[in-house]
């Protein structure tokens, strides 16, 4: 008593084959039991054979072609071997994916990418070539329609791309167009070095050497005009040697008579008590040492640091001017900057060894407010921050509100060179009492 329904091929005369849709009805009889049964059958050949004609086809588009689906939105909903084989990757890494994961982002988030999507949308079929990425970025050319599939109601509800991959022709298509574009330009280059050859040839032809001929390079044209090349140079630069020994000759004479002069109106004004004559620097020829000798005489006639004694409170210098008006000066501390040589370390007996610092200094500029900045200002330009275990030169930049920071990298850094202002910040706002809003520049150094 149970109901069938189905579709059924069935044998008519002469062996034909027959398809129907049908359905196998049990009848029952007053006590419920069957006691027939009833079938209702249509006959469906025709649109069975046209179904499997279709099955078929795209049986035969799947297996040849790459196959891929997608929502009106965009997002992949199925994709063949041969698609996934293409761009390299499994159905579970792109399934549910944009299809802009096979773009590049420039083009991904282009008007003309969203208009494609629009216009497959409206149900408009796209085809063309197109360049796009596999995994791992590889280039893959591909030949494709993108297919808008439209409802009972004509209305699109997905599309299907189908594809071949073109990659090898689009790269043998390239390789011939760069080839051509070589040739093109090997011709353009061998007429351009033709030409130059001929016109320095006629000027060559009028005795002019002092051409410059640029044509070089292994094949028959380039050794022609590398040889023509060094000789004209050859010729040139024995013209150019002459006419360099001339002239270095006449401006020798002329440097020779300057300097003199120079010499002789120092001497003069020396002559007549004038020490406060600066003489410029001659060079190091016979003239430029009397000239040297002559500046130290000066000099040492100026002003000179006869004496210095340490008092151990404090520190007393004898200096004079002009060698008289001796005076002595009494100081706290004494600082001598005049190199090697110096008065004060050969009466003191202080060595010059030389050297860096171990200390790392570093230099910031700063937007902050607070009382160290606000000190910059009232006393005349900068603020000193001083603790036992730090100290922080303030100083007004050019802007408003910026100032520069003058301090030490604590010695707990292992690498002092490579400390950020991140790392001192709470520090140095510790030390100033300021608050740093911004910092423009930041750097360290040793000294």
């Amino acid at each position: 008593g149970k109901f069938q329904s189905a579709e059924y091929k069935r044998i008519g005369r002469g062996g034909k084959e027959v398809w129907i849709q049908a359905s196998y009805n049990p009848i029952f009889d007053l006590n419920g039991k069957p006691f027939k049964v009833v079938k209702y059958a249509t006959e469906v050949t025709k649109s069975k054979l046209q179904t499997a004609d279709y099955e078929g086809q795209l049986a035969a588009i799947d297996k040849s072609q790459a196959t891929i689906e997608f929502g009106l939105d965009g997002v992949i909903r199925q994709a063949n071997t041969n698609f996934l084989a293409t761009l390299g990757y499994s159905l579970d890494e792109v399934k549910g994916k944009h299809h802009s994961m096979f773009v590049e982002p420039s083009y991904a988030n282009s008007n003309e990418y969203r208009l494609f999507w629009d216009e497959l949308r409206a149900g408009k079929f796209q085809a063309a070539q197109y360049k796009r990425l596999g995994k791992g970025g590889k280039e893959v050319w591909i030949q494709a329609s993108y297919n808008p599939i439209f409802d009972l109601n004509g209305k699109p509800y997905k599309v299907v791309k189908y594809a071949s991959d073109i990659t090898a022709a689009k790269k043998m298509e390239f390789e011939i167009s760069e080839a051509q574009k070589r040739d093109a330009q090997t011709t353009l280059e061998t007429q351009a070095k033709v030409t130059e050859i001929l016109t320095v040839a006629e000027k060559v032809a009028q005795r002019d050497y002092s051409q410059t001929l640029t044509v070089a390079g292994a094949d028959a044209i380039g050794r022609l005009g590398e040889g023509l090349s060094r000789f004209f140079k050859d010729k040139h630069e024995a013209e150019i040697q002459e006419q360099q020994r001339s002239e270095r000759e006449r401006l020798q004479a002329e440097e020779l008579q300057r300097k003199v002069a120079v010499v002789l109106e120092v001497v003069n004004a020396v002559a007549d008590g004038n020490f406060e004559i600066d003489i410029p620097d001659l060079g190091n020829d016979a003239v430029g040492q009397v000239a040297n000798a002559l500046q130290q005489a000066v000099n040492a006639m100026k002003e000179a640091l006869i004496e210095v004694r340490d008092e151990q409170t404090h520190v007393v210098a004898t200096v004079s001017r002009n060698g008289e008006d001796r005076k002595e000066i009494v100081s706290d501390y004494l600082v001598g900057c005049d190199g090697g040589r110096s008065r004060v370390r050969e009466d003191l007996g202080i060595g010059f060894p030389g050297g860096s610092s171990l200390t790392t200094y570093y230099v910031a500029d700063v937007e902050a407010t607070g009382e160290a900045t606000s000190q910059t200002i009232a006393h005349n330009g900068f603020s000193f921050c001083l603790n036992a275990d730090d100290f922080i030169l303030v100083l007004p930049a050019r802007a408003t509100g910026t100032h520069r920071l003058i301090g030490l990298i604590p010695e707990s850094f292992e690498h002092p060179a490579e400390v950020t202002f991140e790392q001192i910040r709470t520090m140095v706002e510790r030390t100033t009492g300021a608050r740093i809003s911004m910092v423009n520049w930041f750097s360290t150094y040793r000294v």
